[in-house]
């Protein structure tokens, strides 16, 4: 599974509710900052002479150097891999916004989070989340931030700036281009591109470099596979700003929907290089290559650079996913095993790494450990199939087979079109020795996948255990012809004993 991560900055209006303008407007200097461990952060106000603001360049809550400052790039309540920051884009426990004592509003540009199950507050539902570059923007102060990282994006308009050199209109007209982008943010946040891309060449007509509106336009034409116009959006901003890695991670993952791979990879290698030459390695670009290698195959390489981003955050859950999906299938299950066990511990309700971590655990024979992950599947997925199946395979190794059988029937409940859910059932029943029953099921399955070697086998192995080796052999000829690997599977199956001193099938598994 690949996961396609792009930098966009985070604004939500509901449809019943007052903009994110007004809401910070309305509580300005009368609201307070926490972070997700319970730290206070401030006052949330523009006043930049107020010692507890975070507005204030010169106060503990609102500098660069603060160790309680949002602003402090290189701390753990600022920074971009901070712990509790609201500009690291992966954080699970940002700052939260409390008004009268009651949360309004989630701090952060990590896009997928809407609620907070974790944090010093209990747990926070059905509150906006708010950028803050936003939020500093809407306070008149987002040129004291250090930590403005948008993106480039955009279009390619022909800009005229619209105001004059004078300070106040200067002023005004910037204030009124951050307006335009907060617009389009809105309109992106709710997947109406079309109508971010209008509001942000409104913005850009009036200052063509504001970085945010070419970032989140560009963005917007990459959502509607508009390469062409999203990549000369990235080349504007490079052309602004040369050094910004986040640019050139976003200008790869344009070439490589593009399909322009040695492009691409060239964009995230200078990304890496800039990352690295500040002091700063940083492991999106690091995972972002090994996605990208991952696509063309090159399954080595792309170990090493998800290797890579984890040195750098050893908790990075695409990485461990990912790199536990190549160990599987390269059936290194150890050491798929490490990285599924950290990606569960890291984020428990991920269904598909309870899945894979079963599949392991089954195949390293380790199966009560199995049927929990099991169990913990069917606790998030009970209307899915995928852990049902699971758990009845195991049991059958167990030789637990009327349980097996249960898990089977309830497997052909959710999805009776499901072919190896019968011949699941099939075996089951077979070891129950319910032979007609085995066999009826085992057709049935056949009639809805028949070229399915693994179910051939599986109607092999019940008509074997009813007594029946000339219908055995029968199956397993058509099941070899199919998928000529399960001969292996015969050697590690006991069921089959029986047919040793059988000419006919000594000659079909040695053929």
């Amino acid at each position: 599974m690949q996961i396609l991560y792009v930098f966009r900055s985070i604004l939500f209006v509901g449809e019943t509710t007052m903009n994110i303008q007004q809401l910070l407007l309305s509580i300005d200097g009368r609201a307070t900052l926490h972070a997700g461990d319970g730290t206070f952060l401030g006052i949330v106000s523009s006043d930049r002479n107020h010692a507890n603001s975070i507005c204030s360049p010169h106060g503990q809550y609102g500098s660069a150097n603060g160790l309680h400052s949002i602003r402090n790039e290189y701390g753990m309540y600022g920074g971009e891999y901070g712990v509790f920051s609201p500009y690291n884009p992966h954080c699970i426990q940002p700052p939260i916004i409390l008004f009268n004592g009651n949360p309004v509003a989630i701090l952060t540009r990590n896009t997928f989070i809407n609620s907070l199950s974790s944090h010093a507050y209990g747990f926070i539902s059905g509150v906006p989340r708010i950028d803050p570059d936003v939020l500093f923007s809407v306070y008149g102060c987002l040129d004291l931030n250090t930590n403005n990282s948008y993106v480039s994006g955009g279009f390619v308009p022909q800009v005229t700036p619209t105001f004059n050199a004078q300070p106040n209109n200067y002023e005004i007209a910037l204030k009124e281009a951050v307006m335009w982008c907060d617009r389009g943010d809105n309109f992106l946040n709710s997947d109406q591109y079309e109508q971010a891309i209008n509001a942000y060449e409104q913005a850009l007509q009036i200052n063509p470099n504001l970085m945010a509106a070419w970032n989140n336009g560009g963005l917007a034409l990459l959502y509607l596979k508009r390469y062409n116009e999203a990549l000369a959006c990235f080349d504007k901003v490079i052309e602004i700003n040369a050094n910004s890695s986040s640019t050139w991670l976003n200008r790869g993952l344009v070439l490589a929907e593009m399909q322009r791979y040695e492009e691409a990879m060239s964009c995230y290698n200078q990304a890496i290089a800039i990352n690295n030459s500040l002091g700063k390695p940083n492991f999106q670009s690091w995972c972002y290559r090994g996605d990208l290698y991952l696509k063309t195959q090159k399954i080595e390489e792309a170990v090493a650079s998800y290797t890579e981003a984890l040195k750098i955050k050893p908790d990075y859950l695409e990485a461990l996913y990912n790199r536990g999906l190549i160990f599987k299938d390269k059936k290194e299950n150890e050491a798929a095993l490490v990285d599924f066990e950290k990606v569960v511990q890291l984020q428990p309700n991920f269904a598909d790494a309870w899945f894979n971590l079963g599949l392991v655990l089954s195949s390293l024979k380790r199966y009560q450990e199995a049927i929990a992950a099991c169990d913990r599947l069917i606790q998030l997925q009970p209307e899915l199939p995928g852990g049902w199946l699971m758990r009845g395979a195991v049991l059958i190794e167990l030789q637990r087979f009327a349980e097996a059988l249960i898990c089977a029937d309830r497997v052909t409940q959710i999805n009776p079109e499901l072919a190896v859910s019968w011949s699941c059932r099939g075996v089951a029943l077979a070891k129950l020795q319910q032979y007609d029953l085995a066999i009826a099921s085992c057709q049935k399955a056949i009639q809805l996948e028949p070229n399915n070697g693994y179910i051939w086998y599986h109607q092999a192995k019940c008509e074997v255990l009813q007594g029946n080796p000339e219908a055995a052999i029968n199956d397993l000829k058509a099941a070899f012809e199919i998928n000529s690997n399960i001969r292996q599977e015969l050697t590690e199956d006991p069921d089959f004993n029986v047919l040793q001193d059988n000419a006919i099938y000594q000659q079909l598994i040695a053929s």
